[in-house]
């Protein structure tokens, strides 16, 4: 099946980043503002220009800092040490009073809640205003903010910990107990356990916004209780700017080490929480995305457009969700930050390499009109069992049970599927700048390929580059690290030549051989 797309652009330099991508701000401000043009408006969409004044993403870039976000002033840190202090004391006023909110005293009689006072505590973070509830007969002596106490220090990472995902009922519990000291039982810690969890669950899971014009993505290691023992942990931060200019932490997740794989989670989750659309992503110098950004699409997992998640997790409504897209947009995007990545350093022609440009042909040349583009031609079959055998052995170590009826199923309608589009869409690439290649073509016939591949994407194939290639097809012949015998019909109940009926159309259509 076709797999490989050259995209030799001219203006992958010259049409420059004036902002928005992640690149650096001076480089913005002198490439933008010169033009004349408010920097990075003129590449929003139409919707969302209309609800942003002209400059506002420079401006709220230029002070976004992921660290203060956290813990500078007014950041995270001190909405979530208001939240855990008011909840908190809240616990300990029903525990001294003995009834719960809105329920009458006990007999009808006796001390009751009383509003609150506002309070200052200072912090390593800076002042944090909280209101601290009263009871009518004042009595009430919260302990996890003494009366006349100023000063709240030391937990910092504690409380992020609280209201991130990953801790266990037991390690929150073991938090709260440090941050109380010995002063109160064991009994209270309990009941303020359960009533933070509450909170920081809301939290966790609260509905976002469809749009954000920008949104940081992050890590940074914080020591984090687990399990008795305190730990050296990766805290992954979701940091996002909304349309009225507010900034917003849009979620916190806990993992013992920092990579690339987690990141996708982290995106689905903003996914299943409303976020349809992500402007800008910057992940400056962020470790994970280098090693998870293997092929050029995955960029649009960034945009939420990408078909990555399907090799990662059964979620049909992910598939329908992608397939009703209208890529060009979303194509723009990725074209967007491939001019920012190579912006200092090239390449001026880039190389895209991906099955999913076959599906989306229209936006692909839209996006890169002047584009030279290789299809690789192969028999569907050996897509389809090498797939379903690779996720199949991969579901024996994350699934309790195997279903290879589901998983022939699903994919041999998504390789049919992107074919089909192949089929109906291949007319859009001009002949004179598209080439395509059997792969029963390519044993010993590689060089001969390469050399018409190069002459009609107009780049030269140098003597050190064929050699080059030449050393490595010599030392990567076919088979050198064994082979795979496959049975269609005895581990999914179906024969080669069966499923290759549903792809006759791709066979009368290419030169392609049953292998």
């Amino acid at each position: 099946m076709p797999t490989t797309t050259q995209v030799q652009t001219k203006d992958s330099v010259a049409a420059g980043v004036s902002r928005s991508e992640p690149v650096g701000r001076a480089q913005r401000n002198a490439r933008g503002r010169d033009a004349g043009i408010p920097p990075g408006v003129a590449d929003l969409p139409e919707r969302v220009r209309e609800l942003l004044p002209d400059g506002v993403v420079d401006e709220l870039l230029a002070g976004a800092q992921g660290e203060e976000e956290i813990v500078g002033p007014g950041g995270l840190l001190s909405q979530l040490t208001k939240r855990l202090v008011e909840r908190a004391m809240e616990v300990e006023l029903t525990e001294h009073l003995g009834y719960e909110p809105h329920l009458e005293p006990p007999g009808g009689t006796g001390n009751a809640r009383n509003g609150s006072t506002p309070k200052t505590l200072m912090t390593e973070h800076g002042p944090v205003r909280i209101d601290t509830p009263r009871d009518r007969a004042g009595t009430f002596d919260p302990q996890i903010v003494r009366k006349r106490q100023r000063r709240f220090e030391g937990f910092d990472e504690k409380i992020l910990a609280l209201y991130s995902r990953g801790l266990s009922t037991r390690d929150i519990e073991a938090h709260l107990a440090e941050i109380y000291g010995v002063k109160v039982g064991r009994d209270l810690i309990s009941r303020v356990t359960d009533a933070v969890m509450e909170d920081a669950r809301a939290w966790q899971s609260r509905p976002l916004e469809d749009v954000y014009p920008v949104v940081f993505l992050d890590c940074m290691v914080l020591k984090i209780r687990d399990g008795g023992s305190v730990q050296r942990k990766a805290c992954y931060l979701a940091l996002a700017i909304g349309l009225d200019g507010e900034r917003d932490v849009l979620g916190m997740w806990f993992q013992a080490n920092e990579g690339a794989k987690f990141w996708m989670q982290v995106l689905t989750d903003l996914k299943q929480r409303g976020v349809q659309d992500i402007l800008i992503t910057c992940v400056d110098g962020l470790k994970g995305f280098p090693e998870a950004i293997e092929e050029e699409v995955e960029l649009l997992d960034l945009d939420l457009a990408g078909y990555v998640l399907e090799w990662h997790a059964r979620v049909p409504d992910w598939r329908d969700y992608y397939l009703s897209l209208d890529q060009t947009r979303h194509y723009a995007y990725m074209k967007k930050v491939l001019q920012a990545l190579t912006f200092l350093r090239g390449p001026r022609t880039w190389i895209l390499k991906s099955p999913q440009h076959c599906e989306q042909l229209g936006p692909l040349i839209a996006t890169f009109p002047d584009a030279t583009v290789a299809f690789t031609h192969r028999d569907p079959v050996a897509v389809i069992q090498s797939a379903i055998t690779m996720m199949a052995y991969s579901d024996r170590l994350r699934r309790t049970s195997i279903e290879p009826g589901w998983l022939l199923d699903y994919w041999s309608d998504r390789v049919q599927r992107l074919l089909g589009a192949c089929v109906r869409d291949r007319e859009l690439i001009p002949a004179e700048r598209s080439i395509d290649i059997s792969f029963h073509h390519l044993n010993g016939n590689e060089i001969p390929l390469l050399d018409e591949l190069y002459r009609r994407g107009g780049v030269e194939l140098t003597p050190k580059v064929r050699r080059r290639f030449q050393r490595y097809l010599d030392g990567n012949p076919r088979g050198k690290h064994g082979s795979i015998h496959y049975d269609l019909q005895r581990h999914f109940g179906i024969s080669p030549d069966e499923l290759r009926q549903r792809f006759d159309f791709y066979f009368d259509r290419f030169d392609v051989q049953p292998e």
